[in-house]
């Protein structure tokens, strides 16, 4: 299934669409889910420049 929603970071909101597997058994839901997030584009340091 497709996850929509709105992610925010530092007072800044992005749209994400995420593709989930979800797994049922009994009363509970397993879905994991993760994204890669563009630091610099959404404003923040690049956390791969320590200086």
């Amino acid at each position: 299934m497709k996850v929509h929603g709105t992610f925010t970071i530092h007072g800044a909101s992005h749209e994400l669409t995420m593709d989930v597997k979800a797994d049922g058994s009994g009363d509970q839901i397993h879905a994991p889910m993760g994204f890669d997030m563009p630091d610099v584009a959404w404003g923040m340091k690049d956390p791969g420049n320590f200086c």
